[in-house]
């Protein structure tokens, strides 16, 4: 399992807001997925960080294709396409999260221990 660096997150907000702001535009009908041309791949890569199982997955998925293809959405299905995105965000913030969380945990047991082998060679010291 890769980790989730600041730098994914940076991207993954990035390509949230560009769709968010697209879900605007296809209520209007404009020709607007060229906008999302730039961060079709990091889209994908948002779909790809839930669990295959997931419902929220597949969701998430066809709305970013129904973005991408530039098709025109009602005013309802624009509120339940925010509200997905809403959910994304929280997702990947939740990744960065995790991740972070993991290397500090990480972090404690090496010092934990460079704090052990400290204490053994000052007492091997001392009982010399």
């Amino acid at each position: 399992m890769s980790l989730y660096t600041k730098a994914d997150f940076e991207r993954h907000t990035m390509a949230l807001d560009f769709a968010s702001q697209c879900v605007s535009a296809a209520i209007a009908g404009e020709n607007y997925g060229i906008r999302l041309k730039d961060v079709r791949e990091d889209l994908v890569e948002i779909v790809s960080t839930y669990k295959l199982e997931d419902s929220r997955r597949e969701k998430l998925a066809q709305i970013f294709l129904e973005l991408i293809n530039g098709n025109q959405i009602s005013g309802i299905q624009s509120l339940d396409f925010t509200k997905s995105i809403d959910q994304a965000y929280e997702h990947i913030k939740g990744k960065l999260l995790g991740t972070r969380m993991m290397l500090a945990d990480g972090d404690k047991k090496r010092k934990n221990k460079a704090a052990e082998h400290l204490k053994a060679f000052r007492a091997t010291e001392l009982a010399e």
